[in-house]
């Protein structure tokens, strides 16, 4: 993922350890290639700001391990701070950390289901999204992704989509505007009531 970039790259001897079971869905395959981003950034001498780093996380996601993925895992470990929740605008990138209240308590429960998005229907799921978009944007000038669609818009127009594109889109939140405001472009201040929602 560093091959393109004039970036020094020393030889370093690798080996990682895990302490969660093989695909638990935690995004660890980009956890691995951020962690070694940051190392060939101590030992090269040379940094680049967190979000680059996501983006070539991403890249290598998409180019090397051929799933077609989004940018919330990468950036995840890219851009995130121990003890903060991490709002991310996936369009345009823009990111903030919130601090977690003391009382706060998240949950991480392992239900023994084994995922891959290499050797599952990821792709295709995602395929048919961007299907849906591109549909719905010949009705509704504008649209450029799901989130930009209305719950009456939606439903209005989703007879006209393939069924497997209808499910899946509907699957994905399409026309679902009940997410809360983080701060931001997207609407002012993230509130914790808010995002307990």
């Amino acid at each position: 993922m560093l091959r393109p970039l004039p970036l020094p790259r020393p030889p370093c001897g690798r080996s990682s350890v895990r302490t969660c079971r093989a695909e638990p869905g935690l995004s660890s395959s980009a956890a691995l290639e951020l962690a070694f981003a940051v190392a060939w950034q101590q030992l090269g001498g040379w940094s680049l700001p967190p979000m680059q780093l996501a983006r070539l996380g991403q890249r290598a996601e998409n180019i090397y391990v051929g799933v077609n993925c989004g940018i919330m895992g990468p950036v995840r470990f890219g851009c995130g701070e121990k003890d903060h929740l991490l709002y991310l605008d996936c369009r345009s990138l823009e990111w903030q950390v919130l601090p977690l209240p003391p009382e706060a308590a998240i949950v991480i429960a392992d239900t023994g289901v084994r995922r891959s998005l290499t050797t599952s229907a990821y792709n295709d799921r995602r395929a048919a999204c961007e299907q849906a978009v591109q549909l719905l944007a010949q009705k509704l000038p504008g649209v450029r992704a799901l989130r930009d669609v209305s719950p009456a818009d939606f439903n209005r127009f989703s007879s006209t989509l393939p069924a497997e594109v209808e499910r899946r889109a509907r699957q994905r939140g399409a026309g679902d505007r009940a997410c809360a405001p983080g701060p931001g472009p997207a609407g002012g201040k993230a509130t914790w009531p808010a995002l307990g929602r």
